[in-house]
């Protein structure tokens, strides 16, 4: 569960395998938190623009029990960020969550997500959550595909988790 977690809430990691962030720029974080301005990829749609979206997400590990972790983001606003400053279609996203858990079986990550998001425009919201759906699923097929094609790069980040969690042991 924690590379899972931390492939996806790493923006810096996240960029290199989520085709859908197009760009980032992180506005603010701390250690369990991070807001950040995501210019999303383009979708080739007919008359569907670009998007972008404004969030701040939190992250919790060892919850909501030991050995699994949990992201929750939602949309926010910004002074320098107004919805209109690059002339995308800002989405709303009322939750974006994920939770990393050990698989029952005792072998691999159950990574279970919501997900509830507008992205505005004259798509029908029915179309637009199916799409998202997929997508969604997508992302996780994609950072699976990312982690098995990269194994020096997942060795050293397996390393850096390993070293955080041993010192927040230490402190405890």
């Amino acid at each position: 569960p924690s590379l899972a977690y931390k492939f996806l809430s790493d923006i810096s990691i996240r960029k290199k395998w989520d085709q859908r962030l197009e760009s980032y720029h992180i506005i603010e974080e701390s250690d369990n938190m991070v807001k950040q301005h995501n210019k999303l990829m383009k979708v080739k749609l007919p008359f569907y623009s670009q998007r972008d979206q404004l969030i701040e997400q939190f992250m919790m590990k060892d919850y909501p029990r030991p050995g699994s972790h949990f992201t929750i983001a939602q949309s926010i606003e910004h002074p320098d960020y107004p919805a209109d400053k690059n002339g995308f279609c800002r989405t709303h996203a009322t939750m974006i969550g994920y939770e990393f858990s050990p698989a029952d079986n005792g072998t691999g990550t159950k990574v279970r997500y919501g997900y509830v998001n507008d992205l505005k425009g004259s798509l029908p919201g029915m179309l637009v959550q199916i799409m998202a759906n997929k997508l969604m699923k997508k992302s996780i097929s994609d950072m699976t595909q990312y982690i098995l094609d990269n194994q020096s790069e997942v060795n050293e980040i397996i390393e850096i988790i390993n070293s955080d969690e041993e010192k927040r042991t230490n402190i405890s």
